[in-house]
């Protein structure tokens, strides 16, 4: 009599299960055309829809809910077997590394393709591969990099005189705190500083937050035509408590954007903080006849690591 569960387990035979540092099971699906990896949690939406794909296309037809749920259970089992070369692996999200955390050979900058592609960065320079020996995790927000292109680039401006130019930034000064910040978010590991723009309405603080997101880690925003960028927040403000003679107030309705951004790159699910640290007291008030040269400018790093940067 022919096994009810031979059919899945062929399935799931294609990858191999491992545990991640946490204990998490992972699947580890191949990519023949590029020789990458896809990284999938077995107890998520992504594997589910990628079973009941490669089943139907294979079987035409769909597995009950308790053979699915039992090739769950035999993959987690699987997986937490007593294998030193797939157990408690370093699974990484967008940014990795090769080595030490705090003391890397190589950085890892995933470029969440169809080809499971990603860049490795080191001392001697960086290569666009892929392979077996680095666990990326995407989710279902994650938007592609673009693989970057060798230099060096025959017109003027270069790339970085370019971004300078998008973000107006009022001084040198000011434009190397941001890089410095750009820089950082590209370690492995914290601490991490904080980049805070400041500014009057219109000057391009969003504009700018949304540029430099792109550059490290573009997503798609959690709902179709708004921003949490552009959320009011909640009022520090008690409310005040309904009477029985009054009826309660409706709420408003939440702050939205009209629409979709038009510059695709533009999706973002957070952008950095808009406000100061108790320890730099309020922001002044800007004068709205104040020069153009001067619209805002990133603020310091926490003032425990303030340090003055030559021009």
């Amino acid at each position: 009599m022919q096994n009810p569960f031979a059919r899945l387990i062929a399935i799931a035979q294609l990858g191999c299960p491992f545990t991640a540092a946490d204990g998490q099971a992972f699947f580890r699906l191949p990519v023949p055309s590029s020789g990458g990896y896809y990284i999938l949690p077995i107890r998520s939406r992504a594997f589910r829809d990628w079973f009941y794909h490669e089943f139907y296309s294979r079987h035409d037809s769909l597995p009950t809910s308790r053979e699915f749920h039992a090739i769950l259970n035999h993959l987690e089992a699987e997986a937490n077997q007593y294998d030193e070369c797939n157990r408690r692996l370093a699974v990484w999200r967008r940014v990795g590394c090769r080595g030490p955390g705090y003391n890397p050979s190589g950085i890892l900058l995933d470029l969440a393709n169809p080809a499971c592609q990603f860049v490795e960065i080191s001392a001697a320079g960086w290569k666009t591969t892929a392979g077996p020996g680095v666990l990326l995790q995407t989710s279902r927000s994650t938007v592609s990099l673009p693989a970057p292109a060798p230099g060096p680039w025959p017109l003027a401006p270069g790339p970085l005189d370019t971004l300078r130019s998008c973000l107006n930034l009022p001084t040198r000064a000011a434009w190397l705190r941001c890089l410095a910040w750009l820089l950082s978010a590209f370690r492995p590991f914290g601490p991490f500083p904080f980049l805070i723009l400041q500014g009057p309405p219109g000057s391009g603080k969003t504009f700018a937050a949304r540029i430099l997101r792109c550059l490290i880690d573009p997503s798609t925003p959690a709902t179709t035509g708004s921003s949490p960028s552009t959320t009011s927040p909640p009022s520090p403000r008690p409310s005040p408590m309904p009477s029985a003679a009054s009826p309660p107030a409706s709420a408003p309705p939440p702050t939205r954007l009209p629409g979709p951004p038009l510059n695709p790159c533009c999706n973002i699910t957070s952008a950095p903080c808009s406000s100061t640290s108790p320890a730099d007291g309020p922001v002044p008030p800007t004068s709205p006849s104040a020069p153009s040269s001067s619209l805002f400018h990133p603020s310091r790093l926490p003032a425990a690591s303030q340090k003055p940067l030559s021009s």
